[in-house]
């Protein structure tokens, strides 16, 4: 199973952040819909986590590979 985050934003401004995991995105939309129904907030966005691979070299100057799980490649 995927795993999802979602964002939205409370009639009063407050930020909403949640998590699910899913088959898909089309179940985690119509998962999150009705949460958002019964909440009373609006999506903003749904992101799927992805495994991202890396390299890096370490303080030795060895260079190092590795996977890391993460919703986006920012830093």
């Amino acid at each position: 199973m995927a795993e999802f985050r979602y964002t939205g934003v409370m009639p009063d401004k407050r930020r909403v952040t949640g998590y699910l995991e899913a088959k898909n995105k089309k179940v985690v939309k119509e998962k999150i819909d009705k949460i958002t129904k019964q909440h009373g907030f609006t999506l903003h966005s749904i992101q799927r986590k992805y495994i991202y691979d890396y390299k890096v070299k370490n303080k030795n100057g060895e260079i190092v590979r590795g996977e890391q799980e993460a919703f986006s490649k920012m830093k």
